[in-house]
């Protein structure tokens, strides 16, 4: 009887030991640090575009009425803002691919896909009749509607990551 006592306590110590760290702990670590400061840049980078275009439409409602030459200017930097945001997330979306976020990323490319198609039509239609300002606002907010999807898709693929790897 003793001896099965003994037995349940080497097995009960044998389970309390504390498991070895892996040998590439360190950099694991170092990874899991660099993507944190890649998201906080990213997140500061976000926040600075999203200011200067909530800053860019305020100004171009106020000034509402036929495109000044001023105002077209606006439009055109905010647009480049946004599209070097887009590409941005596009490729943090990319860097993201892998076989289990496939059917994710198809989904979300088709939404994209869609989104990009408004905007070419809303572009055609802003070259046809350049007199009318309020394709410009239609514009920036397909644009801004294409960031959020990419930013959802990769804050998505990101915790979907993020918990596969804590599972291991």
């Amino acid at each position: 009887m003793n001896k099965d006592w003994e037995i349940v306590l080497k097995n009960w110590a044998d389970h309390q030991k504390i498991p070895p760290i892996p040998k590439n702990h360190e950099t694991l670590f170092e990874k899991k640090l660099i993507q944190v400061q890649q998201k906080r840049r990213f997140k500061y980078g976000l926040a600075a575009s999203l200011l200067l275009l909530f800053g860019l439409s305020t100004s171009w409602i106020l000034n509402s009425g036929l495109p000044t030459q001023e105002n077209i200017q606006k439009f055109q930097k905010a647009e480049f803002q946004l599209m070097q945001n887009i590409d941005l997330e596009f490729s943090l979306l990319m860097s993201l691919e892998n076989p289990n976020t496939n059917e994710i990323i198809l989904s979300g490319l088709k939404k994209l896909n869609r989104l990009q198609k408004d905007y070419q039509i809303l572009y055609t239609k802003l070259e046809k009749n350049p007199n009318q300002p309020q394709f410009i606002p239609a514009l920036l907010q397909n644009l801004n509607l294409q960031r959020e999807l990419l930013n959802t898709l990769n804050q998505d693929l990101t915790q979907l990551k993020n918990n596969s790897y804590e599972s291991l």
